[in-house]
């Protein structure tokens, strides 16, 4: 501000200062943001190479194991006889009785000697 009676700026040295002293710690806020991005980005892609390497190693262990089963699959294989060869199996064959039967028109006979009725039985008077 300007002196009303001289008509100077006492304080401008002050104020120069404290804008200085303002940018200053602008700019080191501007270059702690950009260190931070960067450090974001870093961890982004060391985490992003993490996977991909853990990827690449989970899939060589799955190849190397694969390969030893087969491996192991050869020397059983080589190691065990042959089995013998199983003889077919003869078809099974029924005779089936020869079945007559009935005429159409011709009412079922009925065997008289399996057939007999059974008196009825007594019925009861009361309460039971």
């Amino acid at each position: 501000m300007y002196c009303p009676e001289c008509g100077v700026d006492h304080h401008a040295d002050e104020r120069e200062a404290e804008a200085e002293v303002k940018r200053a710690a602008d700019a080191e806020v501007e270059i702690e943001r950009l260190r931070t991005r960067r450090d974001i980005e870093v961890a982004r892609i060391t985490a992003g190479a993490a996977e991909t390497m853990a990827e690449v190693e989970a899939d060589a262990d799955l190849a190397h194991a694969e390969g030893q089963v087969e491996g192991m699959q050869d020397v059983i294989e080589a190691a065990s006889p042959e089995p013998e060869p199983q003889p077919e199996p003869e078809p099974l064959v029924i005779d089936a009785p020869d079945v007559v039967e009935p005429e159409a028109d011709a009412p079922p006979k009925v065997d008289e000697s399996e057939h007999h009725e059974e008196p009825a039985p007594e019925r009861r008077r009361g309460f039971f």
